[in-house]
């Protein structure tokens, strides 16, 4: 986990919508990387929880795919 820097939290507030109330927060947000967001993933035991583990890690996938070929 890692906060942005306030280039990168600017730019993700651009293009996300739904984080437009970060904007006007003087505080950076904390952000994970890949192998955090597995490691959270797994720390509820819940089937509700696993299921949304795989889809995070999937999507974490996904992003870095899109990024290597772009």
């Amino acid at each position: 986990m890692f906060p942005p820097t306030p280039a990168e939290k600017a730019e993700v507030v651009t293009i996300c919508d739904h984080l437009q109330n970060l904007k006007l927060s003087p505080n950076l947000p904390n952000a994970f990387t890949e192998h955090g967001a597995i490691m959270a993933a797994n720390v509820p035991n819940a089937d509700q929880a696993v299921e949304m583990s795989v889809h995070t890690v999937r999507t974490f996938v996904r992003l870095r795919e899109a990024v290597t070929h772009h």
